[in-house]
């Protein structure tokens, strides 16, 4: 399968325009829309990370060192025994 890369246009109804070489045969195709991202766009993804860091921030873990957690599930691994 061959790709091409063109560009085109959304209209306001809802139509994506595009024009292709004349070679080109009459066929079906598959067509993978790649919008480009704006500033509203980048706007509300920041605004949305930032609230999930806020949240993660928030919130108040286990309050445990990563050598405590470590020698936790060092503990617990060695509970198991030897299982086949």
């Amino acid at each position: 399968m061959a790709t091409l890369r063109l560009k085109g246009r959304i209209s306001r109804d809802h139509k994506v325009t595009v024009d292709v070489p004349a070679e080109l045969p009459e066929c079906d195709v598959r067509v993978i829309v790649e919008v480009p991202e704006t500033t509203d766009r980048r706007a509300a993804k920041a605004a949305s990370l930032a609230k999930i860091f806020l949240e993660i921030e928030a919130s108040p873990g286990s309050g445990r060192t990563k050598e405590e957690i470590d020698a936790y599930l060092a503990e617990e691994r060695a509970s198991w025994g030897d299982r086949p």
